[in-house]
């Protein structure tokens, strides 16, 4: 579950890293530098779940860019015979400089002249930049869609929004946004965190703690990004 928040004075981005409830106290944010031949090539910050590589889940980089994923549920998978798993895709954003670099790269699969970058499977990418002051919200597939917010409140549960390609009905998904239009609109880090901490779905909870109508899922941390303040808050 993303939100992203903005107005004149604030740029927030907040993700709830739910995960199956056998991950639960087994995920683990890692520091890491790449160093070769004597130069720093990548340094980032990033949670981590047992088995998987970096940048699948909130992650942030020392160019200032930060990002969240979502997984979107499909009943099909993108065939393309280039296609890359989207953890290898989304790894290979850690090592970005920019939002232009990062754009450039998945934006030419809407073109075909690139097709390394497209995906097997959907996710969003909730990306925020500190260099250029904007949060984005992407959604990446077999063609990718890419909105700017200036203005109010996005959110991202799992299915696609912008993108035309079509997402399963997953019920945890549309009872959690079902939840969103009954609370008040988020517009300030405490009221995204009211709303990422909701539980008031006795069946399908926005903050998912392992109940077994919804599949043993559980909240295993959140993350607010203060895009113009330069700063990462981790609660677990």
């Amino acid at each position: 579950s993303s939100l992203q928040v903005a107005s004149n004075n604030l740029l927030l981005s907040a993700h709830n890293e739910d995960n199956p409830t056998s991950f639960y106290n087994r995920c683990y944010y890692i520091q890491a530098e790449i160093v070769v031949d004597g130069l720093l090539k990548e340094s980032y910050i990033a949670m981590t779940t047992p088995g998987i590589i970096a940048g699948k889940a909130s992650c942030l980089n020392h160019h200032g860019l930060a990002f969240t994923c979502n997984c979107i549920h499909m009943k099909a998978i993108n065939a393309h015979e280039n296609a890359a798993p989207r953890a290898i895709v989304s790894r290979a954003f850690l090592g970005m400089k920019s939002v232009d670099d990062l754009l450039a790269k998945i934006t030419l699969r809407n073109t075909q002249e690139d097709c390394k970058w497209q995906t097997v499977a959907p996710f969003n990418l909730n990306l925020s930049s500190r260099a250029l002051r904007v949060i984005m919200h992407v959604e990446l597939f077999e063609k990718v869609t890419v909105r700017a917010l200036h203005n109010g409140f996005l959110h991202h549960f799992n299915m696609f929004i912008d993108n035309e390609a079509k997402s399963c009905d997953d019920l945890s998904s549309l009872h959690r946004t079902t939840t969103l239009a009954t609370l008040p609109p988020p517009h300030d880090k405490d009221s995204m965190l009211a709303v990422l901490s909701d539980q008031s779905d006795d069946l399908f909870p926005i903050f998912r703690d392992g109940r077994p109508s919804d599949c043993c899922m559980h909240t295993c941390s959140t993350v607010v990004f203060d895009v113009l303040e330069g700063t990462a808050e981790v609660y677990t």
